[in-house]
């Protein structure tokens, strides 16, 4: 392979890239778009749940519950609420005031716990999935704070199995779909872009004049698939670089393992997008 061909095709398929409206679009916007909407907006996890302790103003578990699930980022307070009046907690939940009622034992709760006498938890159904998350956030808080106390109540009732989730210990969204969306973008943005590059050549009638030029076929392959590659690396780095940055993704490893390993898909994607151009007449059946 000569080296100023594969130069010359480098620089012509850049220039090409740059002049389409369209690959950029697919290029910027795409991997753009779904990196947002997959590490930010969609979301498992169940947050600024509207939460109402009842218990008396005294009772200190109940300040420290308080505190604990406004801290943990799940629950958000709930203004202009008696707490005392424990009457009205099913008309909070009837008025979508509160989505979870947490009443105390009338003795208190440190001294109903020891009692073994029944906490009482209220949660609006409504989302079943929303419900039976406020439900593990409220045990696994009221077992934490249990604890600190060095009661010595029976709390088996509170904690029904002991989980350790490892790798991503807050089960945040952002770590389980960057690297997914590194992943299925870089494969789906390369394999259209380059699909739409050679069956372009097709539409144009400039197919033939590369077949008729001094250049190999492995000399024109190689020169409109190098670019891409390129492409898809700086698109591994983009994707990497916002999900670190601005989602606060943890980095651990090698960073040239994931350069090597993201040539070779690279590669891949591109070699299937070979064939489904030369199998295509033009750009629109290349991307259906």
């Amino acid at each position: 392979m000569k080296k100023r061909i594969i130069t010359g095709f480098i620089k012509k398929e850049f220039k090409q890239i740059i002049r389409d409206k369209k690959m950029i679009l697919v290029l910027c916007f795409l991997p753009t778009v779904q990196t947002i909407l997959f590490g930010l907006a969609l979301t498992n996890e169940v947050k600024n749940i509207k939460l109402v302790t009842m218990a008396k103003p005294n009772d200190a578990i109940a300040q420290k519950i308080k505190e604990k699930t406004l801290a943990s980022g799940w629950f958000k307070k709930v203004k202009n609420v008696d707490t005392a009046d424990f009457s009205k907690a099913e008309n909070l939940l009837l008025s979508r005031k509160a989505e979870a009622i947490l009443i105390a034992p009338k003795e208190g709760f440190l001294h109903g716990i020891e009692r073994n006498k029944p906490i009482q938890l209220l949660i609006d159904a409504t989302n079943a999935a929303r419900a039976r998350q406020t439900d593990a956030y409220i045990k696994t808080i009221i077992s934490q704070v249990v604890q600190e106390r060095n009661t010595k109540s029976n709390i088996s009732s509170l904690i029904e199995i002991d989980i350790r989730v490892l790798y991503n210990h807050n089960l945040n969204t952002a770590p389980f779909m960057i690297p997914a969306i590194s992943v299925l973008s870089t494969f789906m943005v390369i394999m259209l872009v380059c699909c739409m590059a050679v069956t372009k050549e097709k539409e144009q009638g400039t197919m033939e004049k590369l077949i008729s030029s001094p250049a190999t076929l492995v000399e024109i392959i190689v020169g409109k698939t190098l670019p891409y590659i390129f492409i898809g690396v700086f698109l591994v780095c983009f994707i990497i670089f916002v999900g670190v940055v601005t989602m606060d993704v943890p980095l651990r490893g090698c960073l040239w393992q994931i350069f090597v390993t993201a040539i070779f898909f690279i590669l891949t994607a591109l070699s299937l997008a070979i064939i489904v151009s030369t199998m295509a007449n033009n750009q629109q059946q290349a991307m259906m």
